[in-house]
């Protein structure tokens, strides 16, 4: 995980990591934690504008590898991790 950070870091500016709002069974919203993986504007991101670290992250599905993250303080499970 610290080596696709720094990958981020130097493709281009921009936090690394960010909050995204998923809803689950039940209609249960929930926050999960990932890699950022498009283009960066201040505060925001350009939905659709991926960065070349960012292809390769959705590719490999590695952009979703900070939602253990979320099993770990026991806001989801295993099984919601893989569900997508």
């Amino acid at each position: 995980m610290t080596f696709i950070a720094i990958a981020i870091k130097c493709d281009s500016a921009g936090p690394v990591l960010h909050w995204r709002g998923r809803v689950r069974g039940g209609g249960r919203r929930q926050m999960l934690l990932n890699f950022r993986s498009t283009v960066a504007d201040g505060a925001w991101t350009r939905a659709g504008q991926l960065t070349t670290v960012g292809q390769f992250l959705r590719y490999t599905r590695l952009e979703e590898l900070p939602q253990l993250f979320n099993v770990l303080r026991g806001e989801s499970g295993l099984t919601e991790f893989f569900d997508d």
